[in-house]
């Protein structure tokens, strides 16, 4: 349907439905017409976006006088995806102090590993063990510190892409524009982090597992902790 046939389709469907304003109505959309093939659509593609005109003039006809111009204007529905957004925006907050909690997850593994490593005892927090174990364990928790670091990263890169998917769809929304976006996310950056976080959960394993067999080799018992007196 071409632009002249949609707008008097329009005028004719808003004066059976007895709206006031009907100038206005038509100047707005109008208006809309000019924008959007300046944006390169045609008038059929603007038509077919935009709907039949007896529904438009039914959704008029179902609100008041003081409405209809908050929805000419855009102002019903940026309230509506405002009210909405509260607990989305609540959500992403919890997300993110999650990922605060894997970091600092991550930077205590790597203080302890570096710890270990080092023969480092401050105030006496670390257990007493052989220095074969306290190497492993290390290791261990440096490649742990390492898979928690990465997971972070990979997880913070998630949610950001996340945040700007929902913003973006927030605005198309609220100016009646079609979804064309496509995702671009860094794949590189991402396969880079995942191979990061398979090796270090190998090494981690690994190692915490050699750990606990040298510590028990040592101690004589399937338990070394009591054989240490960690917890006495």
């Amino acid at each position: 349907m071409k632009k002249n046939e949609y707008i008097g389709a329009l005028q004719s469907a808003l004066t059976k439905a007895k709206i006031n304003d009907i100038e206005e109505i038509l100047a707005d959309y109008e208006q809309h017409f000019v924008q959007k093939m300046e944006a390169g659509y045609s008038e059929e593609e603007i038509a077919a976006q935009l709907g039949r005109p007896d529904r438009i003039a039914a959704q008029f006809a179902e609100i008041t006088p003081q409405q209809m111009e908050a929805v000419r204007m855009g102002a019903l529905p940026a309230i509506g995806l405002g009210v909405a957004a509260v607990p989305v925006v609540l959500l992403f907050i919890l997300g993110a102090l999650w990922g605060i909690c894997m970091a600092i997850f991550a930077f205590a593994s790597a203080i302890c590993g570096g710890f270990l490593i080092g023969k480092i005892n401050l105030a006496k927090i670390i257990p007493t063990m052989p220095y074969s174990s306290a190497l492993l364990f290390g290791i261990a928790l440096m490649a742990l510190a390492i898979l928690t670091a990465a997971a972070t990263m990979l997880y913070f890169a998630y949610l950001s892409h996340l945040w700007r998917q929902y913003f973006n769809w927030q605005r198309r929304t609220i100016n009646g524009e079609s979804s064309t976006e496509r995702s671009q996310q860094q794949n590189q950056s991402k396969r880079t982090l995942q191979t990061l976080i398979r090796i270090s959960l190998i090494l981690f394993g690994v190692f915490a597992v050699a750990g606990y067999l040298n510590s028990v080799i040592l101690s004589g018992q399937l338990e070394f902790w009591h054989a240490w007196h960690w917890f006495a």
